[in-house]
């Protein structure tokens, strides 16, 4: 993909040297350290949204002994919940596409309106959008396509896993290493969108907290239930088995012991299914398209004092 569209930019580039005469913009080396970073961006959103559904069909599989259900049932169900590129999915995406090509137009239209005698400046950019134009409907097109429609693929995706871990999953409060493949798939995802959140730090967090919190949210009311009940159930116990102690009815104290390890054990257990490391470097991925605004932000300013 990255290398079609680069391809792609210098046929173009060419085209337009043929009929303006001028490179223009496409003359300046930074402009193409830019395009190519694009495209290797481009490259890498269409392959996250590519093999979404695909990876996160192989991570529900890799969950089977922690499920329920069949295996046959299972996969009947997995290869529903991830076709998720319906009627909903096109709108959206070709909505923000429209709207991306939109305001892209409107731009250029906005700096086309410059004084005519500029210095310096090719004669086609003082009245015209020149042949950049073109290029950037499609660029910004397609880079809106790509990220907002991935994004819409993973919190489907997520929302769906979500609720089919919720109505199958065995409940363990004491082995959480069944529920991994869930973590694999919240860091692969939080990576991923790490790298592309250079365009958008608010679309970076808004596919975290689906692929983190959205699949195991169901899991997690479940796990909690399961958990207040069980140590009711033990206490009660306790409880029983204390005051006959003390009434010098039983002499079984290693019974009373047994009991309050497991509900010492019990508490300390976790409700998430994912254990602290994945949530850690979940949140730390996310930093990621955070610091790289703040950092470019802190280079500009240290390079207006540098020039000043």
């Amino acid at each position: 993909m990255t290398l079609g569209i680069w391809l792609l930019l210098a046929v173009y580039a060419l085209a337009a040297r043929y009929w303006t005469g001028a490179w223009g913009p496409f003359g300046d080396p930074w402009r193409w350290a830019v395009e190519g970073w694009i495209a290797i961006v481009l490259g890498v959103g269409v392959a996250t949204a590519a093999t979404a559904a695909r990876l996160t069909a192989r991570d529900l599989g890799a969950l089977g002994p922690a499920l329920g259900i069949s295996t046959d049932r299972a996969a009947h169900e997995i290869a529903t919940l991830t076709r998720v590129r319906g009627r909903g999915f096109w709108l959206w995406t070709g909505l923000w596409t429209a709207a991306a090509a939109l305001i892209t137009g409107f731009g250029f239209g906005v700096d086309s309106f410059g004084p005519s005698d500029r210095p310096g400046g090719p004669a086609w950019s003082n009245a015209t959008p020149g042949p950049l134009l073109p290029w950037a409907l499609f660029r910004n097109a397609a880079l809106t396509a790509v990220l907002l429609g991935g994004a819409w693929i993973e919190v489907a995706l997520s929302y769906r896993v979500g609720r089919f871990v919720e109505r199958h999953a065995i409940l363990d409060l004491l082995d959480r290493s069944r529920y991994a493949a869930l973590g694999r798939r919240a860091r692969r995802n939080v990576l991923s969108w790490a790298f592309l959140s250079v365009f958008s730090t608010f679309l970076l967090y808004v596919v975290v907290v689906a692929t983190v919190v959205l699949p195991a949210r169901g899991l997690r009311t479940r796990l909690a239930t399961e958990k207040r009940e069980r140590l009711a159930r033990i206490r009660d116990q306790i409880r029983t088995r204390g005051d006959a102690l003390l009434e010098g009815r039983v002499d079984r104290e290693a019974a009373l012991a047994d009991l309050i390890a497991y509900e010492q054990r019990l508490e300390s257990a976790g409700t998430w299914a994912y254990d602290t490391s994945t949530l850690l470097r979940a949140g730390f991925y996310s930093l990621i398209g955070a610091g790289s605004w703040i950092g470019a932000a802190l280079v500009e300013r240290a390079l207006d004092l540098l020039v000043r």
